[in-house]
């Protein structure tokens, strides 16, 4: 048999990263998982306005 989570939608980005650690550790599939890897284009793109305004 297999199990499934659902995590609410206003659980953040930080305990939905451990809920969905966890229910991997036990076996469970997260219907609603999300990719939590950070974007590096975003964070460069970010970096670059930056400098841009000095």
């Amino acid at each position: 048999m297999t199990q499934a989570v659902r995590i609410a939608a206003s659980v953040g980005n930080r305990k939905r990263g451990v809920i969905q650690d966890m229910a991997m550790e036990m076996g469970l599939k997260v219907l609603n998982a999300k990719d939590l890897t950070p974007q590096v284009g975003e964070a460069v793109a970010a970096e670059e306005e930056v400098s841009e305004d000095e």
